[in-house]
């Protein structure tokens, strides 16, 4: 029982002691961290307010050293925090290139700000900092579809496919933009068509593509199908660019035109939808001994035509 009680005497001694050390040294800290100090901090330079015109090239490696004067509570936040602050590009004035470098004392107060209201800036050690910009340009350019479509026997696009937006806006640097000259789609793959379609495309992001700002992502692609048929006409022409008024007389008087037309259109359609012309002029320029049959006036909704015989045989009558 003796030996027990002696024990609970010690521990209690111990606990006391221990208890009136930890005070005293929390005291001792507190005194030290609430003093003021100089020292040089070390920050690391973040690019801030690029102006518009400017792209910023890559982040600074520069890091400016401040001496200052705070309470030690202030420094133990900075050597824990990451010491970063950021620099107005606005200040920055043109060196070489794209090289530009800004005067930290124009910007003691922007820094003050950033810094603990307990930490005062004595003094800026580095008097200035480096960044890279470039000039900011933009441009316009159209947009390639890259695409494999087969249709069903007799089926064919009417008119042309529709690209919505059919161009697009890239911003960036005036060197990278200096680089690309197409924009082009990821392929558009569709198979034994026989209806209309319509399609979402994202675009094709190419090396030259990456670090430039595009206004489209995607674009929208569509197309109206219709069945198409093969009709043939014995069409009339005439003979154009006959200056000197020469009786001239063909082989045959007419052609055979061979195209395909949409079934919807085929009521519109008949010989005089056609003009059909001879230059005369061409003949004679290039010592032909044939008239060279060509169309100059068709329906729109006629595709894939062609003409009966290709070369016209003529006399000129005295």
């Amino acid at each position: 029982m003796k030996i027990t009680l002696q024990k609970i005497y010690s521990n209690n001694k111990i606990r006391v002691f221990l208890f009136f050390l930890m005070v005293s040294t929390g005291s001792l800290l507190l005194n030290k961290l609430s003093k003021e100090y100089k020292i040089t901090l070390h920050f690391k330079v973040v690019a801030d307010n690029i102006p518009s015109n400017k792209i910023l090239l890559k982040q600074p490696e520069d890091v400016i050293r401040f001496y200052v004067k705070a309470t030690g509570f202030n420094l133990i936040g900075y050597k824990i925090m990451s010491k970063k602050l950021a620099v107005n590009a606005s200040f920055a004035t043109f060196i070489d290139g794209t090289t530009y470098k800004i005067e930290t004392n124009k910007l003691i107060s922007d820094f003050q700000q950033q810094l603990s209201s307990d930490t005062e800036i004595v003094e800026i050690i580095d008097k200035s900092v480096y960044i890279e910009m470039g000039k900011m340009v933009s441009k316009k350019f159209p947009v390639q579809l890259k695409s494999s479509i087969t249709f069903e026997k007799g089926y064919k696009i009417k008119e042309s496919i529709k690209l919505f937006p059919d161009s697009i806006v890239i911003s960036g640097p005036e060197d990278k933009i200096a680089k690309i000259d197409k924009i082009e789609t990821k392929p558009l793959i569709l198979n034994k068509i026989y209806a209309g379609f319509e399609e979402d495309i994202d675009l094709k992001i190419t090396n030259e593509l990456k670090g430039v700002s595009m206004s489209e992502s995607k674009i929208n692609v569509s197309a109206d199908v219709e069945k198409f048929t093969e009709l043939s006409f014995l069409v009339p022409f005439k003979i154009i660019n006959n200056f000197n008024g020469l009786k001239i007389e063909t082989f045959p008087t007419k052609v055979k035109l061979v195209f395909q037309v949409e079934l919807s259109e085929i009521a519109k359609i008949n010989e005089d939808s056609f003009v059909v012309v001879c230059d005369f002029k061409n003949t004679t320029q290039n010592k032909l001994t044939y008239l060279i049959p060509k169309v100059i006036e068709k329906p729109k909704s006629v595709n894939n035509y062609h003409i009966e015989p290709l070369k016209i045989d003529y006399i000129i009558r005295q």
